[in-house]
């Protein structure tokens, strides 16, 4: 039997107090062998996000089959107020899947997703917001820049930009931040001369950014998910999950993918370096909130079909006169085959 009224329905509108949100997969089923330093670099990443945001970000962490002491260290940091939102899944449901599932439950109009061994520096959440701010057709924003990235799903902003003056290779990365992304991967031999001496990049408003990222660490319009499949992926890592639900959808949108043209985030890996206390914030950053306000961009619906696009943007790299042709466009001072 039901007695009165639930007062709930006397104000039943959710008060949403933030504009961010920050979600971060974790997968410690033990700490033996792969996972040995495990807590260590899930400390080191999530004290890193936490010092570097401000108060209109909100932090979800998805538990994924946990072991005790991975489990213990997250309650902890729940129970004291840092995570807004804990999630907990009993088998490991994989990376994408449960991203997908939290992602449609937020209200946040910009979400991070972040693996759970990267490490934050300050100042990176603010750079992210000035891509956003000056580039209103970007979808995918990352703090980790490379040279390669424009190679994956950016049909939209190389077709959109192709004869603009303000597409070019330029100098703008810190050959040592590369050399670190590449150290903490293990592959030290990926990039070459000319991938450090000059990398793609758009301007506007005198802000640049580079053309393209990776996603082990990304901000995104919510509205790019809106794009995304509607089943689930039951996949547990890699196979292409992370691509058919995250950067294929961005671009097929017609938004672009870019990314800070500092370094402001760096993978760790999973064992433990001294050079990760060096650079973890040693202190809270300021947390008041800038005025951000997230642009309007118009989507797919009014332009032209992304398959016609693509081909054509597939062209402008796998024909070889049209390839030398845009790289030389772009400003590209290098053999086109050496890039």
């Amino acid at each position: 039997m039901r007695i009165g009224i639930n007062p709930t329905k006397l104000n039943n509108k959710i008060d949403i107090s933030f504009n961010h949100r920050v979600i971060v997969p974790v997968y410690i089923p033990n700490l033996e062998g792969y996972f040995t330093d495990a807590i260590k670099i899930l400390d080191h990443c999530f004290s890193s996000i936490y010092h570097t945001v401000d108060e209109r970000t909100a932090i979800t962490i998805i538990d994924n089959a946990c072991c005790v002491e991975a489990k213990n260290y997250l309650e902890q940091q729940f129970s004291e107020g840092r995570i807004d939102q804990l999630i907990v899944n009993k088998m490991n449901l994989g990376k994408v899947d449960p991203l997908i599932s939290a992602i449609r439950g937020c209200h946040e109009e910009l979400i991070t997703i972040t693996d759970a061994d990267v490490l934050f520096k300050s100042g990176w959440l603010q750079a992210v917001q000035e891509v956003f701010a000056n580039f209103p057709k970007a979808g995918l924003v990352s703090p980790s820049p490379g040279p390669l990235g424009f190679q994956n799903y950016s049909t939209s902003i190389l077709w959109d930009t192709k004869l603009s003056s303000s597409l070019k290779f330029r100098p703008l990365l810190d050959r040592k931040d590369m050399e670190m992304f590449l150290h903490s991967i293990g592959k030290p031999n990926m990039y070459n001369e000319n991938h450090y001496a000059t990398q793609l990049s758009v301007q506007q408003n005198g802000v640049n950014a580079i053309v393209g990222c990776g996603h082990f660490v990304i901000t995104c319009r919510r509205s790019v998910f809106d794009l995304s499949p509607k089943s689930p992926s039951k996949l547990l890592i890699e196979g292409f999950s992370e691509s058919d639900y995250i950067d294929k959808p961005s671009d097929v949108g017609g938004y672009w993918k870019l990314a800070t043209v500092k370094n402001l985030a760096y993978h760790m890996g999973n064992t433990w370096e001294p050079w990760m206390d060096e650079y973890a914030p040693k202190t809270v950053s300021d947390r008041t909130a800038a005025s951000f306000v997230l642009p309007p961009v118009e989507t797919s619906s009014k332009m032209l079909p992304y398959r016609v696009k693509n081909k054509a943007v597939v062209s402008m790299f796998k024909v070889k006169w049209l390839r030398k042709f845009f790289f030389k466009k772009w400003g590209a001072t290098f053999p086109i085959d050496q890039y």
